[in-house]
C-alpha cells in the first residue's frame, strides 16, 4: 500500500504506555516471519519487502514525533480505563510463553474483544477509538501465524487503511501491519528491485533514529533496525550476495541481542537465522556452532510449545544435512515437525514448511520415493494458503519435477517444469528459482528430444550473467549447459562443452568436497552428472575420473575427515594454515567467476586474468606449506587431492583392470582403466533403473532366491558391449562401486555371452577385489607371505549382560539408533545378539599358524584396551568376529564402529572401536578380516557401507581387508577366511586367492547350501 499525504496529516503526538507495549508486541513480527519462513534452503523475499514497507512508514514518522507529550488516545487516560484492561490482556497473551495454535486462538479472541469495545467508544469527532483499527492488525498477525492468509490480508487492508490518520500514535502497530501486508502482497520475489530501495531505507533509518537502543523505551526502534538488517540479509542471500547476507544477518543478531539479551526467543530466532546465512555462504563449521547454540538456548530457556523451539531444531537439522550427518539431520527435522503438528496444527503454512524441509533432506539422501509425496503435499498446502503463484508452491513442485528427472521420468519432468515456467510468469528473473528449475529442465528437454533445450539454456545463461554477483558454480553450470545444448545432435559435444565441464569440476574440487560429509547435495550431484554425461559422449577419461572422484570421495573419507578435525582442534598452526588454503580457494573462485562473466559480456579481461593468476599462486603457496609442514594432512581426504589417470594406470598389474561404476543423478557412468588406456562410457540404462534392479536382485539373493534373469539384465546394463570388449583378455578386476551399488555383490553378475541357459558368474571369469576410493591407488605392495602372528577378537562380552526379550524385540533404525547425543546407547547395544559361534571361527583361522603365534581374545578380553598392546597391533592377520555398526549413511559421532567387549566400570573406553579411533592406531597387518560384521547395511542410496572402516584400517597401516555385505554363517565365514589366506600363502595373489576360495566353497567344500549366492556372495576383498 503506498504511503500518501495522510501520514503527514497526523498530529505530532507521542506514544507512551501503549506505544511502548506496541514496540514490544512488534518484537513478535520477526518471530512470526521466521516461523513462517523456512529460513533454510533458499531464503524468499516476502519478509524483506514487508519490512521495506515498515521502513518507509517509519521514515515518515520521525523519532522526534515520539517525544512530544499529549496523546489523546492513550489508554492511561481515565476515560479509557476499560479499553486499557482489555488491551493489557490482549498484549499479555500476545507476548505470553504459550505460542501454540490454541493460544493464538485465545489471543485473537482477546483482540476481538478490544476491537468490539473500541468500536463502541465513540470520540468527540464522531469516530471510534483508533484501537478498533489497531486491533485488526494484531488479529491479522495471529491469523497469519496460523496460516490463514486470506483472512489475515482482509483484516490488514481494512485495519491499515483506517489506522492511517493515527499512525503517529501507533507507529509499531502501523509498521507491523505494513510489513505483514508486504509479506502477503509480495509473492513475486523481486529481490534485485528491492535491494537498492531497502539499502537506502536502512541508511535513512539509521540517520533518523540513531544506531541502536538507548533505553527500554527504544526497544521498538532497535527491533525495527534489527528487522531491517534481517530483511537486507534475506534479500542479499536471495540475490547472490552471500557475504553481505552474512554481514547483515550478524548485525541484525547483534542489534537484537543488545536490546533483548541472549536468551530472548527473538534473539534465539536471530541465532538460527544467522546459522542459515552462514550455511548458504558455505561456512559450515560456524553455521553448525551457531545452530547448536540456538538449540541449546531454546532447550534451556524456552517452552517446547514456542515456535522458535521447533525452528531452532529445524535449522540445526538443515545445517547437519549439509555437513555429512543426514540421519541426525532427519531426526531433528522430524522432531521439529512433531512439535509443529502438536502445537500449531497441520493445516497451515508452518506445517507446510516443515514438510518441505524434511522432503528436501530426504531428497539429498536420494530417498526419492519418500521425498516426492511430501513435496506434493507441501505444494498443495502452499497453493491453498498462498495461491498459484506462491514461490513455496513453485519450489516444492520444482523439487518434485527434479525427482521425476532423477528417477528417469524425463517426460513427466518436462510436463511439470513447463507448468512451472507458466506459473512463474514475471518471476522468471528470480535467479534462485531458476537455479532450481533450469538445469534439470534443460536436461529433461534434451532427454526427450525437445528442441526448446537450447533456448532455455541460453535464457538461463543470460539471466545468470545479468546478476551483479553470480555464484561461480551457477555461472559455470550455465555456461556448461549452453555449450551442451549447442552440441546436441553432433556425434560428440563441441570442445567448448568439454572445456566448460572441466572448469565446472575444477571449481567443485576447489570448493572442497570435504565439507560434503555424506551425500553430495543434489545440486552438485546434478552438475557432476552433467559433466560425466559430457565425458561419456566424448570418451574423456580424465574428466570422468575427476567427476567420479568428487562424487565418491565425500562418501569415502569419514575416518580421515575426523582425523583432520582433531588436527585442527589440537594444532592452531595447522588450523591457520588450512584456513589460508580455504581463503585462497575462495579467492580463486571469485577471480574465476569475474573472468568468466567478463568474457561472456565482451569486457576487457586483463585485470581479471591478473587477479586469477595471483589468486592461483597464493593457493599453490598455501598448499605447498600444508604439505611440507603438516605431512599427516596429506593422508586426509582434503590433503590427498584429486586422483590422476597416470597413477591409476601405473598401479595396475598386467591383466588387471579398474572398473568404476558410479550412479550419479539421472545417469549411471562407467570408467575402465588398464595399463593400455581407459574407457569412459555410460551404462545401458539410467541410474534409477539400474539401482532398482540391483536392489531387487540383492534382496532376492539375501532371502534365498536366485533370479538369474535379473542377473543377466543387470549385467547387460553395466557390462555393455564396449565394456566387455575392453575387458577381453583381462583376468582381474578391481571394482569401485559408488552410491547404492557399493552394497551390491558384483560377484553374482552373469558373464556368459550367447549361451542360453548357462550361468557363469563374474567371480568365475575374473579375480575380483574392491577399492574404497581412487586416492588409495595403487595398493600397498604385498609383504612377505609368511604369516607369523595372528590375533582374533571373537564373541566379546555383551552389553547389558543378559539379553532381555523386550530389548531383542525392539527394532533398530540403523547406526544412529545405537547412539544418543552424548555417546553410545548401551540399551540399544544390548539388543545385539551374542556371537558364541564366532569363537570357533577364530580358532579355525588360528590353526593356520604355528603354536604360540596365534591368540584368540574372547569375552572381556576382546576389548578396546587390548589394542593398546603393541604386540597385538604388530600381528600379520587380525580378525574381528564381532558386530560392525556400518550403516548406509554416517553421521555425527555415529561413525562406523566395531562392537567390542562392554566396558567394565570404571573404564576409559566405551566398547566401540570407531573408524577415527582405528585411524589413530598403527597396524602392521597384511590382512584385516571383519567377519560376521554385517558390514554393508543395505542399499538405501547412502554411503558405501564398508568404506569408513576400510579407509581407517588402511590409514592405520593395514594392507587388505576381507569384509561381508551381509551377515554370514560362521562355518562358511571360517572356510572363506582360512582358504583365502592358505591359497594366498601358496602364490601371493590376493584377488586370485579370494576367487579360488569362493569357487572351492561352492564346488568342493561339501558345506550344506554353500553353492547358494545367499551364502557365498556377500564376501568382499578390499585392496586399496
Amino acid at each position: 500500500m503506498p504511503v500518501d499525504a495522510a501520514v503527514h496529516a497526523a498530529p505530532p503526538y507521542p506514544y507512551r504506555q501503549s506505544a511502548q507495549r506496541d514496540g514490544q508486541i512488534f518484537h513478535k513480527l520477526h518471530l512470526g516471519i521466521a516461523m513462517a519462513n523456512p529460513a533454510n534452503m533458499r531464503p524468499f523475499l516476502w519478509p524483506a519487502l514487508g519490512k521495506l514497507l515498515l521502513t518507509l512508514s517509519l521514515l515518515f514518522c520521525p523519532a522526534a514525533l515520539l517525544s512530544e507529550p499529549g496523546n489523546p488516545y492513550d489508554t492511561e487516560r481515565p476515560e479509557f480505563a476499560a479499553l486499557a484492561e482489555l488491551e493489557e490482556r490482549a498484549a499479555n497473551l500476545t507476548l505470553g510463553a504459550e505460542q501454540d495454535a490454541s493460544a493464538r486462538r485465545r489471543t485473537i479472541e482477546a483482540w476481538q474483544a478490544l476491537e468490539a469495545a473500541a468500536a463502541r467508544e465513540i470520540l468527540s469527532d464522531g469516530q471510534p477509538h483508533p484501537l478498533v483499527h489497531a486491533s485488526k492488525v494484531k488479529i491479522a498477525s495471529q491469523l497469519y501465524a496460523l496460516g490463514e492468509n486470506g483472512a489475515a490480508r482482509e483484516r490488514l487492508e481494512a485495519g491499515i487503511d483506517s489506522l492511517r490518520p493515527y499512525q503517529a500514535y501507533y507507529p509499531g502497530t502501523w509498521a507491523e501491519g505494513l510489513a505483514l501486508l508486504g509479506v502477503l502482497m509480495t509473492q513475486d520475489g523481486d529481490g534485485e528491485a528491492a535491494w537498492p530501495v531497502v539499502v537506502e531505507g536502512y541508511r535513512s533509518f539509521l540517520e533518523t533514529s540513531g544506531t541502536g537502543a538507548r533505553s527500554d523505551e527504544d526497544d521498538g526502534l532497535a527491533m525495527s533496525r534489527s528487522n531491517l538488517e534481517f530483511a537486507l540479509a534475506e534479500i542479499a542471500a536471495r540475490t547472490g550476495r552471500s557475504e553481505e547476507a552474512v554481514a547483515f544477518q550478524k548485525t541484525s543478531l547483534e542489534t537484537r541481542e543488545a536490546a533483548l539479551g541472549p536468551n530472548h526467543p527473538d534473539t534465539i530466532a536471530s541465532y538460527y537465522g544467522y546459522a542459515g546465512a552462514l550455511r548458504r555462504a558455505g561456512r559450515m563449521e560456524e553455521a553448525e556452532r551457531t545452530a547448536r547454540l540456538a538449540v541449546e538456548r531454546a532447550v534451556e530457556h524456552m517452552d517446547s510449545s514456542h515456535p522458535s523451539y521447533a525452528r531452532a531444531l529445524e535449522m540445526l537439522g538443515i545445517v547437519l544435512s549439509r555437513s555429512g550427518r543426514p540421519i541426525e539431520a532427519t531426526d531433528y527435522l522430524v522432531r521439529a515437525l512433531e512439535l509443529k503438528r502438536e502445537h500449531e496444527g497441520s493445516d497451515n503454512l508452518v506445517f507446510g514448511y516443515g514438510i518441505h524441509n524434511l522432503a528436501t533432506i530426504l531428497l539429498q539422501r536420494e530417498r526419492y520415493a519418500d521425498a516426492s509425496p511430501l513435496f506434493v503435499e507441501a505444494e498443495a498446502l502452499f497453493r491453498q494458503k498462498q495461491g498459484e503463484d506462491s514461490p513455496y508452491a513453485i519450489g516444492s513442485l520444482a523439487y518434485a519435477a527434479q525427482i521425476d528427472f532423477a528417477e528417469g521420468r524425463a517426460g513427466e519432468a518436462v510436463g511439470k517444469f513447463s507448468a512451472l515456467e507458466k506459473r512463474l510468469g514475471d518471476q522468471s528473473s528470480d535467479l534462485d528459482m531458476q537455479r532450481r528449475i533450469a538445469p534439470d529442465f534443460i536436461r529433461a528437454l534434451l532427454a526427450t528430444g525437445d528442441t526448446r533445450a537450447s533456448s532455455v539454456a541460453q535464457d538461463f545463461q543470460a539471466s545468470v550473467l545479468r546478476t551483479e554477483q553470480p555464484d561461480p558454480i551457477l555461472l559455470r553450470l550455465a555456461h556448461t549447459l549452453a555449450a551442451r545444448t549447442a552440441a546436441d545432435g553432433d556425434a560428440k559435444p563441441a570442445g567448448s562443452a568439454i572445456t566448460e565441464a572441466r572448469g565446472l569440476v575444477e571449481l567443485l574440487e576447489r570448493r572442497g568436497t570435504a565439507e560434503m560429509r555424506g551425500n553430495v547435495p543434489a545440486e552438485e550431484r546434478s552438475a557432476l552428472d552433467l559433466a560425466m554425461e559430457i565425458a561419456a559422449r566424448q570418451n574423456d577419461a580424465p574428466l570422468m575420473l575427476s567427476a567420479m572422484a568428487l562424487l565418491t570421495s565425500s562418501a569415502l573419507s569419514q575416518a580421515t575427515v575426523h582425523r583432520a578435525d582433531r588436527m585442527r582442534e589440537d594444532d592452531p598452526a595447522f588450523a591457520e594454515a588450512l584456513r589460508a588454503l580455504q581463503d585462497a580457494d575462495a579467492a580463486v573462485e571469485t577471480a574465476d567467476g569475474m573472468l568468466l562473466q567478463a568474457l561472456a559480456n565482451g569486457e576487457r579481461t586483463l585485470e581479471m586474468r591478473t587477479a586469477l593468476e595471483s589468486a592461483s599462486a597464493r593457493r599453490e603457496a598455501a598448499l605447498s606449506l600444508l604439505k611440507s609442514d603438516f605431512p599427516a594432512w596429506s593422508m586426509t581426504s582434503e590433503g590427498m587431492g584429486a586422483p590422476n589417470l597416470r597413477d591409476l594406470r601405473n598401479g595396475l598389474q598386467p591383466g588387471e583392470t579398474l572398473l568404476a561404476v558410479v550412479p550419479a543423478y539421472s545417469g549411471l557412468y562407467i570408467l575402465l582403466v588398464d595399463r593400455q588406456g581407459a574407457l569412459a562410457t555410460k551404462a545401458g540404462a539410467g541410474r534409477a533403473q539400474v539401482v532398482a534392479l540391483a536392489r531387487s536382485l540383492r534382496d532376492d539373493i539375501v532371502t534365498g532366491r536366485d533370479d538369474e534373469e535379473k542377473s543377466r539384465e543387470l549385467a547387460a546394463a553395466i557390462l555393455t558391449p564396449s565394456v566387455r570388449a575392453r575387458l577381453s583378455g583381462q583376468t582381474s578386476l578391481r571394482i569401485l562401486a559408488g552410491g547404492a551399488l557399493a552394497s551390491f555383490p558384483f560377484a553374482v553378475l552373469d558373464w556368459a555371452e550367447n549361451e542360453p541357459g548357462v550361468s557363469r558368474r563374474l567371480i568365475d571369469r575374473f579375480a575380483l577385489s574392491h577399492v574404497s576410493g581412487f586416492n588409495l591407488f595403487p595398493a600397498s605392495a604385498d609383504k612377505d607371505r609368511k604369516l607369523a602372528r595372528f590375533v582374533g577378537f571373537a564373541d566379546p562380552a555383551p552389553f547389558g549382560g543378559a539379553e532381555p526379550e523386550i530389548l531383542r524385540s525392539q527394532p533398530m533404525r540403523g547406526i544412529s539408533g545405537f547412539f544418543d547425543r552424548s555417546g553410545p546407547d548401551e540399551t540399544a547395544l544390548a539388543r545385539l545378539p551374542r556371537l558364541d559361534a564366532s569363537r570357533k571361527e577364530a580358532l579355525d583361522v588360528a590353526r593356520l599358524f604355528s603354536s604360540g603365534s596365534a591368540s584368540v581374545l574372547v569375552g572381556q578380553e576382546a576389548s578396546e584396551g587390548a589394542l593398546s598392546d603393541p604386540g597385538i597391533r604388530q600381528a600379520d592377520v587380525v580378525l574381528f568376529a564381532t558386530h560392525g555398526l556400518v550403516a548406509g549413511e554416517i553421521e555425527g559421532i555415529a561413525e562406523p564402529a566395531l562392537v567390542l567387549a562392554a566396558p567394565q566400570q570404571p573404564a576409559s573406553e566405551d566398547g566401540l572401536l570407531t573408524a577415527s579411533e582405528i585411524a589413530d592406531l598403527k597396524f602392521n597387518a597384511d590382512w584385516v578380516i571383519l567377519s560376521a560384521c554385517d558390514s554393508a547395511a543395505g542399499m538405501g542410496g547412502g554411503l558405501p557401507a564398508f568404506s569408513g572402516l576400510a579407509q581407517a584400517f588402511r590409514y592405520a597401516g593395514a594392507n587388505s581387508l576381507l569384509v561381508t555385505h551381509w551377515r554370514v554363517r560362521d562355518d562358511i565365514a571360517a572356510f572363506v577366511s582360512r582358504e583365502t589366506l592358505r591359497r594366498w600363502q601358496e602364490h601371493g595373489d590376493k584377488a586370485k586367492a579370494f576367487q579360488e576360495a569362493i569357487v572351492a566353497l561352492r564346488d568342493k567344500s561339501g558345506i550344506p547350501d554353500a553353492d547358494r549366492p545367499a551364502f557365498w556372495a556377500p564376501f568382499v576383498l578390499i585392496q586399496g
